[in-house]
């Protein structure tokens, strides 16, 4: 990570303040966002309803596109995570990462942080930093006081 690379001005902010910069940065850098999210997440869904329509179970398709949710989450982080350091990843980078983006803490994120009100606000935690056992407990810790706990509920409704 270079610092000096970085996009965005670093500094405190309030909530209010940090949720608006997540907006901005969001706009800046959405044609990099969905065209990776249309390559990666799209024809996952195609595949996901197609296999499930035989089936004949109402809903489950949509069920299971809706359980995947923390899966799709990822790839929007990881292009603006790239972005913000002046390398905006190609479809074809984010392609060749999807194992890695998809399997990495896997059954934590589809079960135990499913329905966490913050999941949004600690994903991070465990894409981007990579951390996990104790040190991910205390950087989630460290993140969860204060007031950006209502940031990141607003943002998962």
């Amino acid at each position: 990570m270079d610092l000096d690379r970085l996009q965005v001005a670093l500094r405190q902010r309030r909530i209010s303040e940090t949720l608006d910069l997540g907006l901005r940065i969001h706009q800046h850098w959405s044609g990099p966002v969905y065209r990776a999210w249309s390559a990666t997440v799209l024809p996952a869904w195609i595949v996901i309803l197609v296999a499930t329509t035989p089936l004949d179970v109402p809903g489950l398709g949509p069920l299971l596109i809706w359980w995947l949710k923390p899966l799709w989450d990822r790839i929007p982080l990881f292009v603006i995570s790239r972005a913000i350091f002046g390398a905006t990843p190609t479809v074809r980078e984010v392609l060749q990462r999807l194992p890695e983006l998809w399997t990495r803490h896997l059954f934590g994120a589809l079960f135990w942080y499913r329905f966490s009100p913050c999941r949004s606000l600690l994903m991070p935690v465990t894409q981007l930093e990579g951390l996990h056992g104790g040190a991910a407990r205390t950087r989630r810790h460290v993140l969860g006081r204060g007031g950006e706990l209502g940031g990141a509920i607003v943002l998962i409704l």
